[in-house]
């Protein structure tokens, strides 16, 4: 079985953060952030962090977030961009750093599918146990069928209408070795998710939906296509 080396993920997360000039992206992060309702006191677990893209976003709002990621690399960066958080390095298929009934959100952006399959229902129900009754989770995956090219093409056409044919040239020229550098990564994962020798597993579009219900989420939202349909995202709330 093809499985992505031990250093993949850091290796990733150095050319990673080329997404924060990426249209899609920036609207995925702030699609998440419009589906809570951060303040002061509000308590935010984002589970897979990565280089804490996220977590910058809800830091603005006053709330309190909390960062999981396995990547040694992704932490770091995470550490730079918010000293002041926390941030722990583990599996988020296991969390016994926090209790029962801690969080106020659990967010996941585009994480699972890169975990062993054998792990997904502990996630979903790790992440059931670490909410408060009451509590809503945010999350999304990466779909079967992944083409990093149209988010790059929906990239340039939100460009042209908000900033200008010239600005966005300007922009795809600026980028263009980390977003190179991107679609190398990206080719990997799609050899690494190869459906019948790949260790990683993009999602089918009903998957995900199915995972909050089994694990005893509520109000489960209909499916939502996000990062120029290239996603899936679902909300949930465990019972109060």
């Amino acid at each position: 079985m093809l499985r992505p080396p031990d250093k993949f993920w850091d290796e990733y997360f150095r050319v990673y953060d080329v997404l924060n000039e990426v249209y899609p992206y920036k609207n995925l992060l702030e699609t998440i952030v419009s589906k809570m309702d951060l303040h002061p006191g509000t308590t935010v677990l984002d589970a897979g962090t990565g280089t804490g893209n996220l977590a910058v976003l809800v830091n603005k709002t006053g709330a309190t977030v909390i960062g999981v990621d396995t990547s040694t690399h992704g932490v770091k960066i995470f550490k730079e961009k918010l000293p002041h958080s926390e941030v722990v390095l583990h599996d988020i298929s296991h969390l016994p750093c926090f209790k029962n009934n801690f969080f106020d959100y659990v967010c996941c952006v585009n994480t699972i599918f890169a975990l062993p399959t054998n792990k997904r229902t502990d996630v979903f129900s790790e992440f059931y146990r670490v909410l408060k009754p009451g509590g809503k989770i945010i999350v999304t995956n990466l779909l079967l069928g992944y083409r990093p090219i149209k988010i790059y093409i929906d990239h340039i056409k939100t460009g042209i209408r908000q900033i200008g044919y010239i600005k966005i040239l300007v922009n795809i020229v600026k980028l263009l070795i980390p977003t190179m550098k991107m679609f190398y990564y990206s080719k990997l994962i799609h050899k690494y998710s190869s459906e019948s020798t790949g260790e990683i597993k993009l999602f089918s579009l009903h998957e995900q939906r199915s995972y909050l219900i089994n694990a005893g989420f509520v109000n489960v939202s209909e499916n939502m296509k996000v990062f120029a349909d290239q996603a899936v995202l679902n909300t949930g709330f465990k019972v109060k």
